[in-house]
């Protein structure tokens, strides 16, 4: 005769912790990236205090009345990884937000949407989150890249599986929140991906942000025309940034 338990308590030490949560944050940043025609590059936040830079790649990214969307298409896609940034004055914590739309209108246009967020210390630490959308997969994903003493793995990236909450053609809001170590992402104000460097990398010392914007990715494709609007860069409540102030 053997009986077995129907339920098991987990051990104490086998407790996972409550995951990372910035808290309370308020916008320092806002811009609707809507506007006159032309390159974001050089062009002035409404109300001042940043100006937007390529920071890095030969990609483009054009305002337009209805928002600014990647110089890109299905015939010539984005010529590489391309960022645009802001400066940024509070290095231990950031949190972004775009209404993002993915290229194209359904499945079957070889469309390829891989576009979002960069938090920039130097060339050689940095970490970028973009959205994966492509006709090979049947859902879609939500990638992360750390650039860590200035090495990269592609295979190093974390990635989720985030099925139809990212579509051709669907506006979607994102947001990330990072503390330099640890990082958490929202799509539609649903949390999808949380992780830290040191996950990846035992023992990584957190980023330092010195820039913030957004992104356009090269992961088994480039993008071909991600638009953004409504972009904002916000600071938590109470920060040494803002006793420095």
């Amino acid at each position: 005769l053997e009986t077995l338990p129907r339920r098991v308590a987990l051990p104490p030490a086998l407790h996972g912790a409550e995951p990372w949560r910035p808290g309370p944050t308020r916008t320092v940043f806002a811009d609707p990236l809507r506007g006159a025609p032309g390159d974001l590059d050089g062009r002035d936040l409404p109300g001042g205090g940043a100006t937007w830079r390529r920071t890095f790649g030969r990609g483009a990214l054009d305002v337009g009345p209805d928002g600014a969307r990647w110089r890109a298409s299905v015939a010539a896609p984005l010529p590489g990884r391309t960022l645009y940034t802001i400066a940024w004055d509070d290095p231990d914590f950031a949190e972004l937000e775009v209404t993002l739309t993915p290229p194209g209108t359904s499945r079957g246009q070889s469309e390829h949407g891989t576009a979002g967020f960069c938090l920039w210390q130097d060339d050689g630490h940095h970490l970028l989150v973009n959205t994966w959308l492509d006709d090979c997969y049947g859902g879609a994903s939500l990638s992360s890249f750390p650039t860590i003493g200035g090495f990269e793995d592609l295979y190093d990236a974390i990635w989720t599986n985030v099925g139809d909450r990212i579509a051709w053609g669907r506006p979607l809001r994102l947001r990330l929140a990072c503390d330099g170590l640890r990082y958490l992402v929202h799509i539609d104000d649903e949390p999808v991906l949380y992780r830290s460097l040191a996950d990846i990398y035992p023992g990584c010392r957190p980023l330092r942000i010195r820039r913030v914007g957004l992104l356009g990715n090269w992961e088994w494709g480039a993008d071909t025309g991600t638009a953004f609007a409504d972009f904002a860069a916000r600071r938590r409540d109470g920060s040494r940034a803002d006793d420095a102030r």
